[in-house]
């Protein structure tokens, strides 16, 4: 399946994902993931409850962290 906004067909995608994580030298492994993310892109995470219990206990203090927002307050916010 080929995007029709970018043209970037899935397959080719998920193969550059996974190739990047096996490069064993960081900088070119960080070249590569800032190369495959889109401009103002971002990774939106929401870790189960026992993750986020495990990395508060840590000291991770992160709005990545928080637990997602109900639908209902999502659609009085948008």
């Amino acid at each position: 399946m080929t995007d029709i906004h970018t043209g970037i067909h899935a397959q080719d995608l998920a193969g550059r994902y996974v190739a990047l994580w096996n490069e064993p030298d960081a900088e070119l492994r960080r070249k590569a993931i800032e190369d495959l993310w889109a401009e103002g892109g971002s990774h939106v995470l929401h870790p189960p409850q026992e993750i986020r219990e495990t990395a508060a206990r840590l000291g991770f203090d992160s709005p990545t962290l928080a637990p997602p927002r109900s639908r209902r307050a999502r659609s009085r916010t948008s």
